[in-house]
């Protein structure tokens, strides 16, 4: 409870919020190199276990065209997340940043299996929608991205509210 009232209090204060890890950039991309890097090793392990026929090749062309279909999709996908302010910053893989309004998110969901939790979100940015997929074990925060980012739109759209002129009345002169 107490985290939750710190990072209410941070996001009111306009303070960076990090939604994942620090280093999770880093993290994905040296998971997804090892993956490369095993498929790579058993890709190799089937053509030298044995005589060399068309079936087995076409079985590893099969499994490295999958697995390269497999890397570019994550590198396209797989982002990470801050909050400052009332914008949404967005990094992607091959270091690329985005920065939209909070106010523009459309759609953030959050699924879990198997120990993961996988993000998604959808914004709109410069009239197109974009999505961001956020992929890790236990919440960094004290609750998931999802209710993180729900919390700093709900901020967001008060702040907004509040900044707006209340109605004006006209003094009548006699």
């Amino acid at each position: 409870m107490h985290r939750r009232r710190e990072l209410i209090q941070d996001l009111s204060n306009r303070k960076r919020i990090c939604i994942l890890p620090k280093n999770y950039v880093v993290k994905v991309r040296v998971s997804l190199l090892t993956i490369l890097l095993l498929i790579a090793s058993i890709d190799f392990f089937l053509l030298f276990s044995s005589r060399l026929t068309f079936v087995k090749l076409g079985v590893v062309m099969l499994i490295t065209i999958a697995a390269f279909i497999f890397y570019a999709f994550c590198m396209k996908k797989i982002k990470s997340a801050t909050i400052k302010g009332d914008t949404l910053i967005v990094n992607s893989l091959n270091k690329k940043s985005k920065v939209a309004s909070l106010r523009s998110i459309k759609n953030v969901k959050t699924k879990s299996f198997a120990g993961l939790q996988l993000t998604s979100l959808n914004y709109s940015l410069d009239g197109r929608v974009e999505n961001a997929l956020f992929i890790g074990h236990a919440s960094y925060l004290p609750f998931s991205p999802e209710n993180t980012i729900k919390e700093a739109v709900k901020l967001s759209k008060k702040r907004k509210a509040n900044l707006k002129p209340g109605p004006v009345s006209a003094k009548k002169i006699a």
